[in-house]
């Protein structure tokens, strides 16, 4: 992305919340992941009678995620240098349009002080006990948002009445996981899906500028998702590939291949909640998901 004045996008300011884990730990070096989701503000956004109105941002405040890896390195007894790489959205997820958001990939540099004796204990990975956990879990969450299409004065597809309007976004997904360890899961599921932008999709075609202008079933649709977790105690941060095998297809349709990130919050064995960005072309935000979902774990089932 070229900004050509500094001053053009504002000046973001975020406050996040993060989980970071070691690949790979030796008393010097350590390679880790990192992933962070919180709000950012400071960002100039949509002003019509602004000279030239900015279209990336449409809302002052925003949703701030983050996925990155690097380096932690020892520069003495308590003090770690880490650099990194890191790629960073930004979005309103299009609950508010026009916004375009923002992806930016680059560098990370921090320092990282350890206060007290930091204790490093070689130990042999078959001599640890092991958490007794399930090896099969079957899940399901309901999703809601709302959404806004794309529209801005020199782009006329959408009519001027459409403006601002907001769709109703729904899914139910149903899922199983193979638990690998108390940390790690893998599985697949099924989404059906309610996408209420299709009926501007056909107020363009046919000129009937109403929000009901389909019938009802013409919204609907069914993904396939392969998934994958990282659990750290009650907290989850979930990641999806699905592809979209069943909709009625419209004028600028996104495309069917998706994504979903998100995070997990487990209030008991059974019940979470989370919020996820479902995406396509592994960049632009399609929705913001709140969801609510249960759990459970097949009577019998390995451990």
């Amino acid at each position: 992305m070229r900004v050509l004045r500094r001053n053009e996008l504002g000046h973001p300011l975020a406050f996040y919340g993060f989980v970071e884990g070691n690949l790979i730990r030796w008393d010097f070096l350590q390679v880790n992941t990192y992933a962070s989701l919180g709000m950012a503000t400071g960002m100039k956004y949509w002003d019509p009678k602004a000279p030239l109105p900015n279209d990336i941002f449409a809302t002052p405040v925003n949703v701030f995620s983050e996925l990155g890896t690097g380096l932690s390195l020892r520069l003495q007894k308590h003090l770690w240098i880490e650099p990194g790489i890191r790629l960073t959205h930004i979005s309103n997820g299009n609950t508010r349009e026009p916004q375009k958001g923002v992806n930016v990939f680059g560098y990370r540099l921090g320092l990282r002080w350890v206060p007290g004796e930091e204790v490093f204990a070689k130990r042999n990975l078959k001599d640890l006990k092991k958490p007794d956990v399930p090896k099969n879990e079957l899940f399901g969450f309901m999703g809601i948002t709302t959404r806004q299409v794309e529209f801005n004065a020199s782009n006329d597809d959408w009519p001027p009445e459409t403006y601002g309007w907001n769709f109703l976004m729904l899914n139910v997904f149903a899922g199983y996981n193979r638990v690998v360890d108390h940390r790690f899961k893998y599985g697949a599921g099924l989404d059906f899906f309610y996408d209420g932008t299709n009926g501007i999709k056909a107020a363009v075609l046919e000129g009937r500028v109403e929000k009901n202008a389909i019938p009802f079933e013409d919204k609907l649709g069914t993904s396939v998702f392969l998934t994958g977790e990282n659990s750290i105690d009650r907290l989850s941060i979930y990641m999806g590939l699905g592809y979209i095998l069943l909709r009625k297809q419209y004028f600028k349709s996104t495309p069917r291949l998706e994504q979903r990130l998100g995070v997990k919050f487990h209030l008991n064995d059974h019940l979470f909640v989370g919020l996820n960005v479902r995406a396509y072309n592994f960049s632009a935000a399609k929705a913001l998901e709140l969801n609510v979902g249960y759990r459970c774990f097949p009577k019998g089932g390995e451990h």
